[in-house]
């Protein structure tokens, strides 16, 4: 026994059909020990978790998530019930509280086994981790040295075996996030820059083409300021335009999104949408700046002569 270990579960994962009453829908399967609960800070809802039984001994008894024994069952009771996973019959004994998602798993829509039925069900010949809660965090580095060095006993010192805490998976997980941002940013950034250099060609064109009608305008008297207010509203209008267009087909993604993978939360948030229409707007009047200053500076008797 490793010093400063609370409890431990070994975890075998995989994706399978579960079916009651003519109903079916395809979860992740977890096979487990019966201390998962204390390990993951679980808690069971309706019934009991899974008994205690040896690892390697096979038991045809299953824990539902919330999410999953509402789809098979709706409001009765699945208790006693059974289920079939993967073809092969299961009784249900429990039922999970509500624990939401993590890291794209949706905990509530899934199902819980014995580790070795699960090996079974899976025919897998290992397990896919061991999970590992520590009596107190301070001893977390003295854990995972101690594990590291079983480990390595066990496997006659080939160290094939990762040990991760949980504030490494979070920070790998943050560094990844952040190279997103950074990524999206500069996809955003340069979509932007050819956004405004479409934009400040339209009306650079735009300009060229109404040259006489700037100059009958500024013979009849209007000032220069307005018709540079005109063209860059003009720039502004194209910009929003575009904004809204941009928002509706990524509204529309999401919908296809959501149908294609339901549960999955894409949401678009409403400041993203204030931010993404600000920033068209902001595009649009720095790109309509030249243009507009083009406008104001044309020679009405010029414009005239050239018509």
């Amino acid at each position: 026994r490793v010093p400063g270990v609370e409890k431990l579960t070994p975890v075998v994962m995989g994706q399978a059909r579960v079916e009651a009453k003519n109903r079916g829908r395809s979860v992740y399967v977890y096979g487990t020990g019966p201390e998962a609960t204390q390990v993951w800070r679980f808690h069971v809802a309706q019934g009991s978790y899974l008994p205690v039984i040896e690892t390697h001994r096979q038991a045809a008894v299953a824990v539902l998530g919330p999410k999953l024994a509402r789809e098979l069952f709706g409001t009765g009771s699945p208790l006693g019930e059974r289920v079939r996973i993967g073809g092969r019959p299961f009784l249900v004994v429990g039922i999970m509280e509500p624990k939401g998602r993590f890291l794209g798993f949706d905990l509530d829509d899934a199902c819980y086994v014995p580790v070795a039925s699960a090996m079974a069900l899976f025919r897998a010949s290992e397990l896919t981790e061991i999970d590992v809660s520590a009596v107190s965090a301070e001893a977390i580095p003295a854990v995972v040295e101690g594990i590291k060095k079983l480990l390595a006993a066990r496997h006659r010192g080939q160290e094939d075996f990762t040990v991760t805490t949980q504030n490494e998976m979070l920070d790998t997980l943050g560094r990844v996030m952040d190279i997103v941002t950074v990524a999206v940013s500069g996809i955003a950034g340069i979509s932007l820059l050819v956004g405004a250099i479409g934009i400040l060609t339209i009306m650079w064109i735009a300009v060229h083409e109404r040259t006489a009608e700037i100059g009958l305008l500024r013979a009849l008297g209007v000032e220069q300021r307005t018709l540079a207010a005109l063209f860059l509203l003009e720039s502004a209008l194209v910009a929003v335009a575009g904004g809204l267009a941009g928002l509706a087909a990524s509204t529309l993604l999401g919908a296809v999104l959501r149908t294609a993978i339901p549960g999955f939360p894409f949401a678009t948030p409403s400041w993203a949408v204030l931010a993404g229409l600000g920033s068209s707007l902001g595009v649009g009047l720095a790109a309509g700046v030249l243009p507009a200053r083009r406008a104001a500076q044309v020679d009405p008797l010029e414009a005239l002569r050239e018509e």
